[in-house]
Parts: structure tokens; sequence; C-alpha cells
């Protein structure tokens, strides 16, 4: 099953179906989730991992707090690269292994906390909790790349609303 987020992702070339194919087959064994970068990762929110635990919304009290936190995720990743294991993450696309997605839980309230949390982080945990010998993939064979088209169009979008 793909997930894609189509209030953003329209700026960016979605990988094809032969793409997407060959990260697959290139995948381990025990991937539940590959999820995709973009030429920065920018999605702050949804991850979570042993290098960036943080929910910069509420766990963040400066802005420089802030800041250092998104410093540390929006890095350019080589499509060289292992995937890294994660706890969570989305950047907008990912792919997910549909038989293991039964009774999963998708919310953006953390019931816990009573307060408002990233749906992909309450998505991952449950997914982690039914399916524990599965792992969550930042995946960076799996690139979403600029969408040169759309990015012409927005340019003459601004223009023409200048004048």
């Amino acid at each position: 099953m793909v997930m894609l987020d189509l209030d953003d992702q329209l700026s960016f070339r979605l990988p094809t179906g032969s793409e997407l194919q060959k990260v697959i087959k290139h995948s381990s064994k025990d991937w539940m989730a590959l999820t995709a970068v973009t030429p920065c990762y920018y999605d702050s929110w949804a991850l979570r991992s042993s290098w960036c635990s943080k929910d910069w919304v509420h766990d963040c009290k400066t802005p420089q707090e802030v800041r250092d936190l998104k410093k540390k995720v929006r890095v350019k990743y080589s499509p060289n690269q292992s995937p890294l294991s994660v706890d969570s993450a989305f950047n907008g696309f990912a792919i997910y292994k549909a038989k293991l997605l039964s009774n999963v839980l998708y919310s953006a309230w953390d019931v816990s906390k009573n307060r408002e949390i990233c749906e992909h982080v309450t998505f991952h945990q449950s997914l982690r909790d039914l399916n524990p010998k599965h792992k969550i993939y930042l995946c960076p064979q799996l690139r979403l790349g600029r969408n040169v088209h759309l990015l012409v169009l927005s340019f003459f979008q601004k223009q023409i609303k200048k004048d």
C-alpha cells in the first residue's frame, strides 16, 4: 500500500512503478514500511528514532531547541546510504506491507498526554506494537525528486499575481 501526502507532494516527482519495485526488491526482508526522502528531509514532526526522539511541537521549549532539532532532521541523504531503522518517519510518501495493517490505529491525538500528536507517530507506534518482528525504514533509495514542471508553473503563477 502507498500512502501519499497530497497537500505538498504535488511539488515532487513521485517514484515510478519500476523504481518502487527496485526499492522493495532490494530492501531487508523485515520491512513493514519504507518511507521516502526528498532532496532535503523535512518532516521533523513525523520522524522519531534513537537520534531524533523529540516532538518539536511539544518538547522543544525555546526557538533554539526547535532550530537544533530541525537542523538534525534536515539532512541530505545519499542514495548509496543503507536504509535507517526508525520508530516513525513519513516525509510525504511511504510504502506499507498491506497485510500488516489490520487493526492499526491512525490518530492525531495522544490519549496518554491528552494533546495533539503527529498522526504518523501514533500510526507507526501501533504498527510496531502489532508487528514487533518488522521494521520501519527511512529509505534513501526511495527518493522524491523536484517536479520541474510544477516549479516552473508555480514561478509563473507568482509572476502573474505580482502584475
